[in-house]
């Protein structure tokens, strides 16, 4: 497929902060990769001439249907590009979408992108011994 996936910056906004963006990127561009064309169709536009350089032209438009198997990742990518749709419609009126959370059925499949971070190190070690508080007078 000639089309790559970008993730909607209010999906994005909604996703957990340790969520590796660019792996489930990835994850979805690799399952849009999968799915097989299963149908071509083509059609013509009506032939135009171009009176300042004695040209006649014409466009020719291919649409492509791909099929793929449905799993959580479609659902995923169903739910994404709905919401980008709608964002797209309520900023011709004038509006602001938000997205409050993403939907709890997507969750275990989304905790497969979340980052790991290093725990941090205890501030009472030093050079791997507890810290011994003095008293001063």
């Amino acid at each position: 497929m000639k089309t790559q996936f970008a993730l909607n910056n209010l999906v994005a906004s909604a996703l957990p902060k340790s969520t590796d963006k660019s792996k489930l990127s990835q994850a979805v561009e690799a399952y849009i990769n999968s799915m097989k064309p299963i149908e071509e169709k083509a059609s013509r536009g009506g032939l135009r001439e171009v009176k300042k350089s004695n040209d006649a032209r014409l466009t020719e438009t291919t649409q492509t249907t791909f099929a793929g198997e449905r799993n959580i990742v479609s659902d995923f990518l169903q739910w994404h590009d709905r919401v980008q749709s709608l964002s797209a419609k309520a900023e011709k009126i004038g509006c602001v979408l938000n997205v409050a959370e993403i939907p709890p059925r997507f969750a275990t499949w989304l905790s497969k992108f979340q980052t790991k971070e290093p725990k941090a190190e205890s501030k009472a070690k030093v050079n791997g011994e507890p810290a011994v508080a003095s008293a001063t007078k």
